[in-house]
């Protein structure tokens, strides 16, 4: 079952035009599914840590038991959170 999240990409088309990163720092998407977030940022507005803070709330316990990421082709970073 997916709960929503909090979807902030200001360009929906940004996909086509290239580089995102360079096009949107504000750039942040994520999915939750199963006990896990899964998704991207653009680290030109957000930092790992803001990310950890803004998706523990989707925890149904509100602790993260782990932390990965990495970066993407196209200037984003790609992460995944499994919940505690």
């Amino acid at each position: 079952m997916m709960k929503p999240v909090f979807l902030l990409i200001a360009t929906l088309g940004l996909t086509a035009c290239g580089d995102i990163a360079n096009k949107n720092p504000q750039a942040f998407s994520s999915n939750v599914r199963d006990g896990q977030i899964t998704g991207t940022y653009n680290p030109e507005g957000w930092t790992s840590d803001e990310i950890q803070t803004f998706s523990r709330s989707n925890c149904a316990s509100g602790t993260i038991a782990s932390y990965s990421e990495a970066p993407q082709a196209n200037g984003l970073i790609a992460f995944v959170i499994d919940c505690a």
